[in-house]
């Protein structure tokens, strides 16, 4: 019996040792924990490296409003968190040295950007959700659609292409979702250039553009079966054409806004 209730109490001092050490270590957690209330009036929750640096998981709170939550190292934000600021924007993701490296931007207005930062810009493959509804997928510089990315219109146009400084410019389509399509060359955000219309009736222009509309030498088919080849100014036949109609009666001459007017006429001539 004696022998018994030596073990026991072994095991109950072993329990003892194990519980005050673990208490103890818990309590040199704790005297970790700091805070502080920092000269501008912020204030800071959580542990400090050996520098009295800020370091590891805490909570700052700037006294402008701004509160960010996450892990720190060497005195700045870096890791995981998130930061709220007080324009009303958030932060969510990954920083470095103090700023935003990769996540997603709320800004005020609505608008949210995903991908990656830097310098706390959107750069590189991302997204960005305008507050209106619209939506941009692709490449990014400085924070604006720059490169080859796809365009969604908030009323369900598509546009893919390539950016420059938020602008098409270059090669691209535009689906339209009241129906027709455009493939051609773009210019500041216009059409401009060689190009291939198809309209929602089914009409459809292949030709030069000039500030998104057909300039220059194009042809026109009609859904019908008629088709005009020749000039074209501001989106209307205007000049030197021929236009065919679907029984093969053909008018030769001269066009003015969409008229013809005759066979020895000059469109830019006064009239």
């Amino acid at each position: 019996m004696m022998a018994i209730a030596d073990s026991r109490n072994m095991y109950l001092i072993r329990f003892l040792s194990i519980l005050v050490f673990t208490l103890f270590a818990m309590g040199c957690e704790q005297e970790k924990l700091s805070i502080i209330k920092l000269p501008d009036g912020s204030i800071y929750e959580g542990r400090l490296d050996k520098n009295g640096l800020l370091t590891g998981e805490g909570v700052l709170r700037w006294s402008t409003g701004s509160i960010y939550k996450g892990s720190f190292r060497k005195g700045l934000m870096n890791g995981k968190g998130s930061l709220k600021k007080n324009d009303g924007s958030m932060h969510l993701g990954l920083f470095k040295d103090g700023i935003i490296a990769k996540g997603i931007v709320k800004e005020a207005d609505g608008t949210e950007l995903k991908g990656d930062f830097v310098n706390g810009v959107l750069e590189g493959i991302g997204e960005i959700l305008y507050s209106n509804g619209d939506k941009y997928q692709g490449k990014i510089k400085n924070g604006y659609e720059h490169g080859k990315g796809k365009f969604i219109a908030k009323n369900g146009d598509v546009i893919i292409g390539h950016f420059k400084n938020g602008v098409l410019n270059g090669q691209g389509s535009v689906k339209f979702y009241q129906g027709g399509n455009f493939t051609g060359l773009f210019s500041n955000g216009l059409k401009q250039g060689q190009g291939e219309f198809i309209y929602a009736n089914g009409d459809k222009y292949t030709g030069t553009f000039l500030n998104d509309k057909p300039n220059g030498h194009g042809i026109y088919k009609r859904h019908n079966g008629d088709k005009y080849v020749g000039l074209f100014k501001n989106g209307e036949f205007h000049g030197l054409g021929v236009y065919t109609k679907r029984d093969g009666k053909m008018l030769r001459g001269y066009f003015k806004y969409g008229e013809f007017i005759g066979k020895n006429t000059n469109a830019n001539s006064k009239k």
